[in-house]
């Protein structure tokens, strides 16, 4: 078996539709090379996550993730703003002290 072979047949294995003789061929395929045998173990690990029941997020989580995002948001600019009227207010403080 080819490496370019092995994902449709680890597919095929997983739907059910692989053959004896390819199952064969697949296995001693998989023990003989590390990267077609991780890409198993990917397609595993894809499985097992789909066969898990999904989530459902919190009443209100979306509602509280925006609420969180706009007040972070206006605390940066009030930062930056008041950052920036500072640095004016210091700078002519400092200027104020210059020699006409």
């Amino acid at each position: 078996m080819k490496c370019e072979d092995t994902y449709d047949s680890l597919v095929a294995r997983r739907d059910g539709t692989l053959d004896e003789h390819e199952a064969r061929r697949l296995a001693q395929h998989l023990e003989t090379c590390e990267e077609c045998h991780a890409a198993e173990r990917a397609v595993e690990a894809l499985r097992e996550v789909r066969s898990r029941p999904s989530m459902t997020p919190p009443a209100g989580l979306l509602a509280r993730v925006v609420r969180r995002s706009k007040l972070a948001k206006a605390r940066h600019r009030l930062a930056r703003v008041s950052g920036s009227a500072l640095a004016r207010v210091r700078l002519s403080r400092h200027r104020s002290r210059w020699p006409s």
